[in-house]
């Protein structure tokens, strides 16, 4: 006798199971990583270059002040030449205006100085609060606002648009029909957040919140007993991922977010979530599958070998034909497809809005 399905079997479906997983470009990178997404029924995603493609492009400006608009131009372009964020990315091929002491605000925005003056870039109520000015009244955008102002005056407004990934809605509808529910998190102050979660059909759906909010809400559906996988693509997702059961990071996302996560998406399909998910729950079934028949085999086959009614190349043969079925059997993983889809009851009911 031997504990094949400890043994042999366990280990090899693991293997197996992660191997399918990077072929399909979704790389776990935690030993527990695995086996914790069998328990995931929530679902969290960051949008600008999570959900979206990050790739964001500037489709109206608007100056307000007396600085005319390819000055301010310049003078974004100079603040945003010192950021990662995805929104810095539409000014790297605008001239840049000599700006210095350039300070990054997570989840804000961004200061520097231009000769005397201070300016501040980032979503209107980050700006006011460190220029000191009004806030402007103006009507909400479809896409996302930013604004530029110094430390005496609004002097532009730009409109960004990104749109989902091509697979964003199909993952969103798949992560349904498995029962789990979806969360839109986002620090983005514009009504872009609302825009996108209707567009995929998302659940529920969170702007404006800071990584100090967005952990916050992890630690409330935590508290309230979800599993819950968080996907991001920021420095700023870090704090919230570190407070998700399995932590997931695009691969166009910054070295230290993919450093910290669980698993690197890294080819940015979000379908690729759902097949892992689904080749979890897969593991686990052909796992304690065996486990019940290297009990039933043993339980079986001990007494009547123990009474001598086993000659030993029977028991020879009868243990490794017992290890290679459960081999086989683990291997089956890395060609296994996904599982009709089976609803699940949501869990959790905290009010997100």
């Amino acid at each position: 006798t031997c504990p094949c399905a400890l043994s042999l079997e366990t280990p090899t479906a693991i293997t197996a199971a992660t191997v399918k997983l990077r072929k399909l470009g979704l790389l776990p990178t935690r030993g527990h990583t695995l086996e914790s997404m069998n328990e995931i029924d929530t679902v969290v995603f960051d949008k600008t270059g999570t959900l979206t493609r990050g790739e964001l492009s500037l489709v109206n400006q608007q100056v307000a002040g007396t600085l005319d608009a390819d000055q301010c131009l310049r003078l974004a372009a100079g603040l945003e030449a010192f950021s990662e964020h995805p929104i810095a990315r539409v000014f790297h091929n605008v001239p840049k205006a000599q700006v210095s002491n350039v300070q990054n605000y997570l989840g804000g925005g961004l200061s520097g100085h231009w000769g005397k003056q201070t300016l501040y870039i980032g979503h209107p109520q980050f700006v006011a609060e460190h220029s000191g000015l009004a806030l402007p009244e103006v009507p909400e955008c479809a896409g996302i606002a930013i604004w530029l102002a110094s430390d005496q005056q609004w002097l532009a407004r730009f409109q960004l648009d990104d749109q989902p990934r091509a697979d964003a809605a199909s993952a969103i509808a798949a992560l349904h029909q498995l029962g789990i529910r979806t969360l839109l998190l986002s620090g983005d102050r514009s009504g872009h957040v609302q825009q996108i979660a209707r567009q995929l059909g998302i659940d529920e759906a969170i702007g404006q919140a800071s990584p100090e909010d967005k952990l916050s809400v992890l630690q409330k559906l935590n508290a309230e007993g979800c599993k819950i996988m968080m996907v991001g693509d920021g420095l700023n997702d870090l704090p919230s991922m570190a407070g998700a059961s399995v932590s997931v990071a695009m691969g166009s996302a910054a070295d230290l977010t993919q450093l910290k996560a669980g698993a690197v998406l890294l080819n940015g399909q979000l379908m690729q979530l759902v097949e892992g998910l689904t080749t979890s729950r897969q593991t686990r079934k052909v796992i304690r599958q065996k486990l019940w028949w290297a009990l039933i085999y043993n339980l079986a086959a001990l007494p009547l070998a123990a009474a001598g009614l086993v000659p030993p190349w029977l028991a020879a043969i009868g243990m490794s034909a017992s290890s290679l079925v459960v081999v086989l059997n683990a291997l089956r993983l890395g060609k296994m497809p996904a599982p009709a889809r089976e609803s699940r009851p949501l869990v959790g009911s905290m009010a997100l809005r």
